[in-house]
């Protein structure tokens, strides 16, 4: 493995750190390990790992929830990198690359090390000129939000306002801020006033204080009607049609 050191020359790698999930348990079964750097093969590229999102479902395949993952595993479902050995000539080496799911730290080893090999399928070229820290954060936040919205037919110039319940969620911040972006009014939901400011900052144009009263009086009190409400809970986002600000129903559930 070629790796360019600071002063510009290159240097032969064999091998790599990596946080190896030894066993099934507490954090305490993560392990910094040095391990060979994955040999390249047909269909797969080799990634230098710039960045790696941390998620949930990488907590709950470290406790043991996720049956069809063997020990020890390089977890980690999504990355960013640059591509540092190709099989794929729409990959050249040196391309800037994101990285989401796809049974990654799963069925193979995922992003919680300095290189990953992985199906050319999975890789998505981008430009970009965020920092490494800044990308790496945004795969899958982004692509779940933006996959939501599609499913619920929100796009650039559509009518109506949308409603984000869990605005402050990871996934509600991502929905508020591609929203802004198609030009649309929105609004959305926490449980602590402290963030409402950053709410404000993703693009919602009305933070609404969930605070245990009605919140359907509130989203009305807001704006005459949205179209669509999006609700944050376990990974799903749905359509509600009775919500007070959809139709004036006087109930958001």
């Amino acid at each position: 493995m070629l790796n360019r050191t600071s002063s510009g020359r290159c240097e032969m790698r064999a091998t790599m750190r990596a946080a190896v999930c030894a066993r099934a348990g507490g954090p305490e079964v993560l392990e910094i390990r040095e391990l060979p750097v994955p040999a390249v093969r047909e269909g797969w590229s080799l990634v230098q790992v710039k960045g790696a999102g941390l998620n949930r479902s990488e907590l709950r395949t470290r406790q043991g929830h996720s049956p069809n993952v063997t020990f020890p595993r390089v977890l980690g479902i999504e990355c960013t990198g640059i591509v540092a050995a190709s099989t794929d000539p729409r990959l050249p080496v040196g391309t800037t690359v994101a990285a989401v799911m796809g049974e990654m730290g799963r069925e193979f080893d995922g992003g919680y090390a300095e290189y990953a090999l992985l199906p050319n399928s999975l890789l998505m070229p981008v430009t970009t000129t965020l920092p490494w820290e800044v990308l790496a954060a945004l795969p899958e936040t982004y692509l779940t939000a933006q996959g939501s919205l599609n499913a619920l037919g929100v796009a650039p110039g559509a009518p109506g306002r949308l409603l984000i319940r869990g605005g402050t969620s990871s996934v509600g911040m991502a929905a508020a801020s591609i929203a802004s972006g198609y030009g649309l009014e929105t609004a959305a939901t926490t449980r602590r006033q402290g963030k409402t400011g950053a709410l404000t900052t993703a693009g919602a144009d009305h933070v609404l204080v969930d605070d245990g009263g009605s919140l359907a009086a509130s989203v009305h009190a807001s704006g005459p009607r949205a179209r669509t409400m999006f609700w944050i809970s376990s990974g799903r986002a749905r359509r509600w049609t009775r919500c007070a600000w959809s139709a004036g129903a006087g109930r958001c559930a």
